[in-house]
């Protein structure tokens, strides 16, 4: 299972905060104690300090990023990039599915190299070189080097500079090689600095764990959610029944409150057949506005005046309240249902929306069943999409934990506290799960409720609830190959390598090359565009099937530890080359997308390829 943490934890690459010396690092104490970071380099389990740190940011390992770590007087240190790199590669033959991510990292950028003299540590510190050419030269900084592998081979993960060296000097060269930000030594305001680059950059978990999960596809949902609230402007989450969006909405409103208590108002929108209610409970009324309208009621925006709006369901919002809620947006006031057209109101909280409906498809009706300037309002802020299930299984070992301590908690009578026997996640990752999260839970309640007094959770306590699980994954769908067609690929795979070329004559032979790149081009193609449409999901943005090449990738290979960054290059290897095939119609629309979004996600090329 993952870790239980707290705080973010970040990996600060400087060659003085992480040396290792025969006494304390004073250096790399004073640092911890100025911006609040509780040091756990070389500790395992739970964090612990020699410093009592008062509201800590985060949690820091340091690395020297040389060899020796440990220097004296007569030693050679020189830079060490393979080191660096292990720091962040997955560990080969360990499952690092549970492994989180390095929140952020801080680079130095002037690493000092050569011999350790006397003068050299009396200068600089114990176990510091005295430097040698370049180390100090802006175009040669070792820091920037490490700077363009990280964000080339580790795209995802933030880095920001630390350093001492001044930032006008050296900011084009960092900017333009993927840093998010300059965090200077010593600088005033260092905390601060650090704990904003956190909240708008770090790939972190919900640390208080009501949204649970630490798979990337989800931790790249909570950074762009808690960007979200810098601003007043609308959110709308997208993603699947049963993923999460209130949930999520309910992330949001916690950290846009981080420093008080603000409202935080829900109301479903699909629960309403009378476009009437659905106006009063989200404008309120006027006494006599309708018949039984006894008296005046408060609606949802009023009660959620200077805090935080949830709509669920939005697509579900009749068309005469849609109008009111355009008017909302767009104004920044609205009128009670009954009340005179000049008794307008204005309007101060935030507007979350929700949905899994097609929006786009609904204004394409004839008459639209969604007004497009509406929809246009809703993603003026930003568009959260939260993954499915399917994107994120390294969360379901969590998220079955959690639904188990759940029902035991709520079942009267139920053994607290059970195993989970390792079949049964093999088990459950075996399903597609189209009801996501929600199901998901259903189906523990279920299990835990019919198996309520044993002490381990098997997989044969989930195989009779089968019929409340979704279809297994691969299970044959519509478009995908039925089982002559995958004998027949098998069979064409079997027997192509049988073909003997060294019994042809020479005649054969001649001018054919052309001929078998086109059939090997056109395999392919073919194989790649089969691939891609079979791992594609269709979505409001791309109703047709959006494509995806992580999970295009997995099923290509069978190996599920490939990283969406090795997927991009994969795909940029085999595509290239039918991008330049001689038969222009082989490089169909689909392998077109799937190279643009794959340069998109890995704009520089591979060394192999």
């Amino acid at each position: 299972m993952s870790r239980k943490v707290g705080l973010p934890r970040i990996l600060v690459i400087d060659d003085q905060f992480g040396r290792e010396t025969a006494n304390k690092n004073q250096d790399r104490l004073n640092f911890c104690r100025s911006h609040r970071l509780i040091e756990v380099t070389g500790k395992s389990g739970d964090a612990s300090s020699e410093l009592s740190i008062r509201d800590p940011i985060a949690e820091a390992v340091f690395f020297r990023g040389q060899l020796p770590v440990r220097a004296s007087v007569g030693d050679f240190v020189y830079n060490d990039l393979d080191g660096i790199l292990s720091l962040l590669a997955p560990e080969p033959g360990v499952d690092n599915s549970y492994r989180i991510p390095w929140a952020l990292v801080l680079l130095d950028l002037c690493f000092y190299t050569g011999s350790v003299t006397a003068e050299s540590e009396a200068l600089r510190g114990p176990g510091m070189p005295e430097g040698v050419a370049g180390d100090e030269q802006p175009q040669t900084l070792f820091g920037l080097e490490i700077l363009v592998e990280l964000t080339e081979r580790f795209p995802e993960t933030p880095i920001a500079i630390l350093s001492s060296v001044p930032q006008w000097q050296v900011k084009d060269e960092y900017i333009h090689r993927g840093a998010v930000g300059f965090l200077p030594k010593g600088g005033i305001g260092g905390p601060e600095l650090l704990e904003d680059y956190l909240f708008d950059h770090a790939l972190v978990p919900d640390f208080e764990g009501e949204v649970v999960g630490h798979s990337k596809a989800l931790l790249r949902c909570l950074r762009v959610a808690r960007r979200s609230t810098i601003h007043d402007r609308p959110v709308l989450i997208r993603g699947e029944r049963g993923t999460g969006k209130e949930l999520l909405a309910n992330y949001i409103h916690r950290q846009r409150s981080r420093s008080g208590t603000v409202p935080f108002v829900r109301l479903n929108c699909g629960q309403f057949s009378d476009p009437n209610m659905a106006f009063s409970a989200l404008f309120g009324h006027k006494k006599g506005a309708f018949t039984g309208a006894d008296s005046n009621r408060m609606g949802a925006v009023q009660s959620a005046s200077a805090g935080l709006l949830f709509l669920d369901e939005i697509g579900n919002l009749p068309l005469p309240v849609q109008a009111g809620l355009h008017r909302l947006l767009q104004e920044g006031e609205y009128s009670p249902l009954g009340a005179e057209e000049t008794a307008t109101r204005d309007f101060s909280a935030k507007l979350l929306a929700a949905t899994n409906t097609d929006l786009e498809g609904l204004t394409l009706k004839d008459p639209p069943q969604f007004f497009p300037d509406l929809l246009d309002r809703l993603k003026l802020g930003d568009v959260v999409y939260l993954p499915s299930l399917r994107d994120r299984l390294e969360d379901l070992p969590d998220l079955t934990l959690e639904f188990v301590r759940q029902a035991e908690r709520e079942l009267p009578g139920a053994f607290q506290g059970r195993e989970i026997a390792p079949e049964v996640f093999d088990l459950l990752t075996s399903y597609d799960w189209p009801g996501n999260i929600r199901e998901l839970g259903a189906c523990i309640r279920r299990a835990v409720s019919a198996y309520k007094h044993i002490e381990i959770l098997t997989a044969r306590c989930i195989e009779p609830l089968a019929g409340g699980v979704s279809r297994p994954r691969g299970a044959s769908t519509p478009g995908s190959l039925q089982a002559g067609e995958a004998q027949e690929l098998q069979s064409l795979r079997r027997n192509c390598p049988d073909f003997v070329y060294d019994a042809l004559n020479p005649r054969e032979l001649t001018a054919r090359l052309p001929e078998i790149q086109n059939r090997h081009q056109q395999e392919m193609a073919d194989y790649l565009s089969a691939v891609l449409q079979a791992t594609s999901r269709p979505s409001p943005d791309h109703p047709e099937g959006e494509i995806l090449l992580h999970p295009a990738a997995k099923l290509m290979t069978g190996d599920r530890s490939i990283s969406a960054s090795e997927a991009a290059d994969l795909f940029k290897r085999l595509l290239r080359p039918l991008e330049k095939a001689a038969d222009a119609t082989l490089f169909t629309p689909w392998l077109q997308n799937a190279l643009a979004r794959a340069v998109k996600i890995r704009p520089s090329r591979p060394p192999e390829e």
